[in-house]
């Protein structure tokens, strides 16, 4: 309590160092390629460094994003939100480049996170219950190249 305030400042505190970590891969990654390849290489920073930290990837899926107290609040932190600004960013640009993105203004930030933050969280919940999952890595990474490439109405690279 003396460090943090309360147990929403600690959580806040653990998400916020979660999210640096990400930023930092993100920044060593991002440069170059179409967007498509950027929003792909985003999107794997995130698992990637969740993959790294077990205990990090639990509380990133099942609690931030916990509602909590009785006015119904929902944890946004800082991380995530430059997170998702980022996803935004490239998508933009793609959105600039491609008719079928301009039809999907606004969702495709929504798919491409949503889906990362689904598989990820299968993961989390499979290790819990004792479930086996049966994709790792590598297959989230194709699952998210599939979809992004789509989106951009191009083909997978081989």
């Amino acid at each position: 309590m003396r460090h943090f305030g309360s147990k929403q400042g600690l959580l806040v505190a653990i998400l916020e160092r979660g999210w640096e970590a990400i930023r930092h891969r993100m920044r060593a990654t991002q440069d170059g390629g179409s967007p498509a390849d950027q929003v792909v290489r985003v999107l794997e920073a995130l698992v990637i460094e969740l993959e790294n930290d077990a205990d990090l990837k639990e509380v990133m899926m099942l609690e931030s994003r916990r509602v909590r107290g009785d006015n119904r609040d929902v944890l946004m932190t800082r991380g995530l939100h430059q997170f998702s600004e980022t996803v935004e960013g490239i998508l933009s640009e793609m959105r600039g480049q491609r008719e079928i993105l301009r039809r999907q203004s606004g969702r495709g930030r929504a798919a491409v996170i949503g889906m990362a933050e689904a598989m990820v969280r299968e993961q989390v919940v499979a290790r819990r219950t004792g479930l086996k999952t049966s994709y790792g890595f590598d297959d989230i990474r194709k699952v998210l190249e599939t979809m992004v490439f789509a989106l951009n109405g191009e083909a997978v690279p081989r």
